[in-house]
C-alpha cells in the first residue's frame, strides 16, 4: 500500500489498521502539518449517491511515492484517482510492465488531464456513469449508453473500461475490452 496520510488520529489509526490486517504499510508515508483525507457518502431517498470529499493528505502524493508503488515488479498496480494526475500520470509510466486498475473517481476537473491519463494506456479503467460522462463530455445513463461509453473510453485509450451505475441498486456494470 503506497499513499499519504496526516500526522492526526485518523492517519495513526488508518495505518495501525492497515499492518493489523496484514497490509504492508512501510509506502504510507505520514504528511505532517496536513489531515488525513476523508470522505463523506450519503444516500438519497432514489437511491443516488452524494461523496464530499476533504482530500488532505491524499493531495500530498507525488513521483516518490509512484515510484514506491511500482517497486518490486507488482502484479497489478490499484490507482484510485483521490491522488493528484500527476502522481497517477507517474505511477502509470513507471509500472508500464505492471497490469493497472485505474478507478478514476473523483474525475479530474479538467477533461485534458482525463484524456492525457487515459492516453498513458491504463489497463483497466473503471467508472460510473457520471464519471464516464464527465470524462466524454457527455450524459451516460442507462446500459445502452454505459456500453457506448465503455466502448469510447477504449477508443480513448484505455485497454479495457468498465462502466457501472451510479445509483446504489440496481446495479449493472458494462464492460468493453479490446481484442
Amino acid at each position: 500500500m503506497v499513499g499519504c496520510v496526516g500526522g492526526d488520529d485518523f492517519g495513526q489509526q488508518l495505518r495501525a489498521s492497515l499492518r493489523e490486517a496484514g497490509v504492508d504499510a512501510a509506502g504510507v508515508r505520514v504528511a505532517h502539518g496536513v489531515p488525513t483525507g476523508l470522505a463523506m457518502i450519503s444516500v438519497d431517498g432514489a437511491g443516488e449517491n452524494l461523496i464530499t470529499v476533504a482530500p488532505g493528505a491524499n493531495h500530498e502524493v507525488g513521483a516518490s511515492d509512484a515510484a514506491c508503488a511500482a517497486q518490486g515488479s507488482p502484479d497489478v498496480l490499484v490507482i484510485s484517482a483521490e491522488v493528484p494526475v500527476a502522481a497517477i500520470r507517474a505511477a502509470l509510466a513507471q509500472a508500464a510492465a505492471t497490469r493497472c486498475v485505474l478507478n478514476l473517481a473523483p474525475v479530474p476537473t479538467s477533461p485534458p488531464e482525463a484524456a492525457a491519463v487515459l492516453a498513458d494506456g491504463v489497463d483497466w479503467l473503471v467508472v460510473n456513469e457520471s464519471e464516464a460522462g464527465a470524462v466524454l463530455g457527455r450524459a451516460v445513463q442507462g446500459l445502452p449508453e454505459a456500453r457506448l461509453a465503455a466502448a469510447e473510453l477504449v477508443a480513448a485509450g484505455a485497454r479495457h473500461a468498465v462502466v457501472t451505475r451510479a445509483r446504489t441498486a440496481p446495479c449493472w456494470l458494462s464492460v468493453a475490452m479490446t481484442r
